[in-house]
């Protein structure tokens, strides 16, 4: 019993920590919005560069190539805003 209670209070005490390391009422404005900013257009940085080659591979194929750029160029705003609509939390369907 006592090894539960334990374990319940190591799991307080780290979640205490991570508040206390995303505290936006602490430190500089800036610095904790870079924090945050600097990963996210990381992640978008290498999204936009898998697309660029993944669209610069399919250009190259030789009979299919305008057919399959048209349906990657239908589908991926399609996708994109699925996406979107996930991230943001909405769990009711189109």
């Amino acid at each position: 019993m006592k090894q539960k209670e334990n374990v319940k209070e190591e799991v307080k005490e780290e979640a205490g920590e991570k508040q206390q390391k995303n505290n936006f009422a602490q430190g500089s404005i800036v610095v904790n919005i870079l924090k945050l900013a600097v990963p996210m257009t990381l992640a978008q940085l290498i999204n936009v560069l898998y697309n660029i080659v993944d669209r610069l591979y399919i250009g190259q194929l030789k009979d299919e190539a305008t057919i399959s750029l048209t349906g990657l160029g239908l589908c991926l705003p399609i996708i994109k805003v699925l996406q979107d609509k996930e991230v943001a939390g909405a769990s009711d369907p189109l």
